[in-house]
């Protein structure tokens, strides 16, 4: 059999056991091109380098020595919504980076994932100005996490951001979300408390998701971990969505770039993994 007839019949074999490849448009002189394993096997660089040297005809015949390549962990997706200057992206970057970066008000959105004890969330920060508001259920599918952040000590929109809380709660794509609430600011003078947000809430009313409120002030990074420790503990607990890998995670409409990360930071890891 030629190098052709082997690259078509495996071609074949593909689509027949309903490989992730299938969906896709893929023209027959791509399976020719010796860069073929790199295209395909791309999670698994090393493997598929090594096979891509030996040319294409290697790889087909031997196809089960690319086994060795590791499943896509299981990204468990989260939005960070609240209102404007909430402290989200600082939130975030904490997350990512643990220090404070200098940020500017988000139009559209910045997403990272974040990696805690082996758990990967893909986090996606949305902006929440008046006029982003509406949009904000375009991020809702898949989500298995809401984190909203609630600035403490900004008493007057707060009853904007029961409704909005209440809102997203009714949206049918959210049902099995379930819900942080970070209490941010809490080393400002005059901040409300966690639990006089939790009453103005009515947090106890929620019957339908699970919830957790944390205090926490994202310069700090005080009680953020607190906070991931209650999300990791529920992961198995909530339906997992797997989520593809994506080439450009990036969706954000600011100027600023954001990148893949691997967060946290080690002092915020080691309390984690202490836990």
């Amino acid at each position: 059999m030629g190098a052709f007839h082997k690259v078509q019949s495996f071609r074949n074999r593909l689509f027949q056991r309903g490989s992730p490849m299938r969906s896709q448009v893929l023209p027959a002189n791509l399976f020719q091109n010796r860069l073929l394993s790199l295209w395909v096997h791309r999670s698994c660089k090393e493997t598929a380098s090594t096979w891509a040297s030996h040319g294409v005809t290697a790889i087909f015949e031997h196809p089960p020595a690319l086994a060795c390549c590791p499943p896509h962990p299981v990204e468990h997706k989260v939005i960070i919504v609240g209102l404007d200057n909430a402290g989200k992206t600082t939130i975030l970057y904490q997350f990512l980076m643990n220090e404070v970066v200098h940020t500017s008000p988000t139009i559209g959105s910045n997403v990272e994932e974040i990696v805690v004890k082996n758990t990967h969330f893909l986090m996606w920060d949305i902006g929440g100005q008046e006029s982003l508001r509406s949009s904000w259920n375009t991020y809702y599918s898949n989500t298995e996490f809401i984190i909203l952040v609630v600035d403490s000590i900004d008493r007057e929109r707060l009853s904007i951001t029961k409704e909005e809380l209440y809102r997203m709660l009714a949206h049918e794509d959210l049902r099995k979300a379930a819900v942080l609430i970070f209490a941010n600011k809490q080393d400002m003078k005059g901040c409300m408390t966690a639990a006089e947000i939790s009453t103005y809430l009515t947090l106890s009313s929620i019957k339908d998701h699970p919830w957790h409120i944390q205090s926490c002030c994202a310069l700090t990074g005080e009680g953020l971990c607190q906070g991931l420790e209650w999300m990791t503990s529920r992961i198995g607990v909530v339906k997992s969505f797997s989520i593809p890998k994506r080439v450009i995670l990036s969706s954000s409409l600011n100027t600023r770039h954001t990148v893949r990360g691997r967060g946290l930071g080690h002092s915020c890891s080691k309390y984690l993994l202490s836990k």
